[in-house]
C-alpha cells in the first residue's frame, strides 16, 4: 500500500510538473508574468497652442527590471532608462505620444496617445498680465527682523496660468521661476520695493507689479497679558492664542510693531518699554478670566508711569482695565495712575443690579452716591455687573471710528460684555488736561439700555494739546476685526504713528 501511495504521489508530481509546465518552451515567461504598458497622465483631447504638456507611465508584470524610450512625433527615440515622465514646452502642433516597454525576458509592449492643438490665431503677441496678492500694504512700516511673505498670480489669453516668473527685492533678482510665493526672513532696515515680471511661453513679458514699503525699528510694543486655558485640559489653549494674536497683527497691520507675550517674556519693565513711541496693551480679553491685572502689580504701574513722564503712549483695552487700575476701589485718588494718565476723576456708582431678597428676585435701578452705605446682610445674592453688547460711538467725533460696534457671539459665547465702573472723566484746562469720548455703552443682548446707557467706555487723553493716552475699556478681541482695526489705525494716527 505504501508503495503504491509513494508513486501515485510520484505520478501527481510529474503531472503537476507537465501542466504547469504546458508552453511548447518552458523557459519561457508564465503567461502570469504578462507585461503590461499603460499611461498615467497626459493630454488626449485639445490643449493650449503654445502650452506646456507632460506625460507619465507606468507598467506591471514583466520579468526582472523593465526600461522605457519614448518619442513624440517624429522625434527620435529616447535611450533605454527608467524613466516614467517627460515633458514637452511650448506645444504648437498636433503630435502623438509613444512609449515602449521592455523586461530582462525580452518581453516588449507598445503605447501610444495623441492629442491636438488649439489654433495659434497667428503669432501669440499679447502679454500676459501679473499682479501682487499678498504684501505688506503700499506705503506701510514693517518692523525689522520680522519675515515678510509676497504672493502673486498671472494670467494669459493663450497660456492660462502657465507661466514664468522673476522678481527683484532690496536690489537681489531672483532666477526664472513658476514660483508664485517668497517668504523674506529677519529682514534689515530700509526703504524697499518688491518688484515681479512675467512671461508667457511666446517670451511676451507681462508689465511688472509692484509694493513699496518701509523696513524700520519698531515703534509700537504690542503686549499680549491674556493667555487662554483650554478648560477641558488645563493646558494653554493655542488655538485662540494663535487667533487672538492674528486679531491684533491684523489691527495693527502697516505698523511696525514688536511682540510681547506676558506668559512667555515676563511684565515688561520701563527699559523694555522706553525704546517705543506706543504700548498697545491689550489685558484680559476674556470675560470674568483675572490671568493677568495691573492693580496687584505696582512695580508695573511704577514702570508705566516713568514710560509715560518721558513722553510715551499708550493704548489699553481690556473690560476691566480700571477696575483692575483701581483694584475695585471706587474712590479715585488724585495721586492714582487711573486719576493722573487716564483722567479718571470719579468711578460713577450706577450699578445695574440684580438683588434677591426674602427669595423674591426682583429688579432695581440704584444709585449710590459715595456717601450711601448698603446693608447687605439680608441679602442672598448680588449681581452688580453691567452687561452691554453694542459699543457705540460718540456723536461729533474728532476721529474716524465705526458708527457702533456689535460683540462676536462666537468669540465670547453669550453675546455681553461686562462693565463695573462707569468713569467720571477729567478736563481741567488749567493743568492742560483734556478728554475725548470715543464709544459709550450701547444696548445690550436682550436690546435693554444698560444703565448708564450712553456712559463712556472708551476716551483718549491729552496734555497740553497732545495726545497720550486711549483707553478701550471694554473686549475688543470680542469685537469684529475690520471695526478693531479702523479704532486702532485711528488712535495712533493721532498718536503720530
Amino acid at each position: 500500500m505504501r508503495k503504491l501511495l509513494l508513486l501515485l504521489a510520484a505520478g501527481l508530481m510529474v503531472s503537476a510538473f507537465i501542466f504547469g509546465c504546458s508552453t511548447e518552451d518552458p523557459w519561457s515567461p508564465s503567461p502570469s508574468n504578462e507585461l503590461v504598458l499603460s499611461f498615467v497622465s497626459g493630454p488626449s483631447g485639445e490643449v493650449a497652442y503654445g502650452a506646456n504638456i507632460s506625460f507619465s507611465w507606468t507598467s506591471r508584470g514583466g520579468v526582472g527590471e523593465v526600461v522605457y524610450r519614448y518619442r513624440l512625433g517624429a522625434d527620435s527615440w529616447s535611450a533605454w532608462s527608467n524613466v516614467t515622465t517627460v515633458n514637452y514646452q511650448d506645444v504648437t502642433s498636433a503630435d502623438t505620444m509613444y512609449v515602449e516597454a521592455q523586461d530582462e525576458a525580452d518581453q516588449s509592449n507598445a503605447i501610444s496617445q495623441g492629442f491636438t492643438v488649439g489654433s495659434a490665431g497667428g503669432a501669440d503677441t499679447e502679454a500676459p498680465a501679473v499682479w501682487i496678492v499678498s504684501s505688506p500694504a503700499e506705503g506701510s512700516f514693517v518692523a525689522t527682523g520680522s519675515s515678510v511673505s509676497i504672493s502673486w498670480m498671472g494670467e494669459d489669453a493663450v497660456d492660462g496660468d502657465h507661466l514664468n516668473y522673476w522678481y527683484s527685492f532690496a536690489g537681489v533678482d531672483s532666477d526664472t521661476l513658476p514660483a508664485t510665493t517668497i517668504t523674506y526672513d529677519n529682514v534689515l532696515a530700509g526703504a524697499v520695493t518688491f518688484t515681479v515680471w512675467a512671461s508667457d511661453q511666446s517670451g511676451n513679458e507681462a508689465d511688472p507689479a509692484s509694493v513699496s514699503f518701509t523696513i524700520q525699528d519698531a515703534t509700537i510694543l504690542y503686549v499680549d497679558d491674556f493667555l487662554w486655558i483650554d478648560a477641558a485640559t488645563g493646558g494653554v489653549d493655542m488655538v485662540k492664542e494663535r487667533d487672538q494674536k492674528n486679531f491684533y497683527r491684523s489691527a495693527l497691520q502697516g505698523k511696525a510693531f514688536a511682540e510681547w507675550d506676558v506668559a512667555i517674556d515676563g511684565v515688561p519693565t520701563a527699559a523694555d518699554m522706553i525704546p517705543y513711541n506706543v504700548i498697545v496693551w491689550c489685558a484680559d480679553s476674556d470675560i470674568g478670566a483675572n490671568d493677568f491685572t495691573w492693580y496687584d502689580n505696582q512695580d508695573l504701574i511704577d514702570d508705566m508711569d516713568a514710560y509715560l513722564t518721558g513722553g510715551g503712549k499708550l493704548l489699553v483695552t481690556g473690560p476691566w482695565t480700571i477696575g483692575d487700575l483701581q483694584g475695585y476701589d471706587y474712590v479715585v485718588a488724585d495721586t492714582s495712575f487711573a486719576y493722573e494718565w487716564f483722567a479718571v476723576d470719579t468711578i460713577h456708582q450706577v450699578i445695574d443690579t440684580t438683588w434677591w431678597w426674602d427669595d423674591t428676585p426682583f429688579d432695581t435701578l440704584v444709585a449710590f452716591p459715595d456717601s450711601t452705605v448698603i446693608d447687605t446682610s439680608d441679602m442672598v445674592s448680588w449681581d452688580y455687573w453691567s452687561h452691554f453688547t453694542w459699543a457705540v460711538a460718540v456723536e461729533n467725533s474728532l476721529f474716524d471710528i465705526p458708527d457702533s460696534m456689535k460683540i462676536d457671539v462666537a468669540k465670547n459665547g453669550d453675546q455681553d460684555d461686562y462693565a463695573i465702573e462707569t468713569p467720571i472723566l477729567r478736563n481741567d484746562p488749567g493743568t492742560g488736561i483734556t478728554t475725548e469720548k470715543l464709544f459709550t455703552w450701547g444696548l445690550d443682548v436682550d436690546g435693554d439700555e444698560p444703565i448708564p446707557y450712553g456712559s463712556p467706555i472708551g476716551h483718549v487723553v491729552s496734555f497740553s494739546g497732545v495726545r497720550q493716552v486711549a483707553m478701550l475699556n471694554f473686549d475688543t478681541y470680542a469685537m469684529p476685526l475690520p471695526q478693531i482695526t479702523q479704532t486702532f489705525q485711528t488712535i495712533l494716527e493721532k498718536f503720530g504713528e
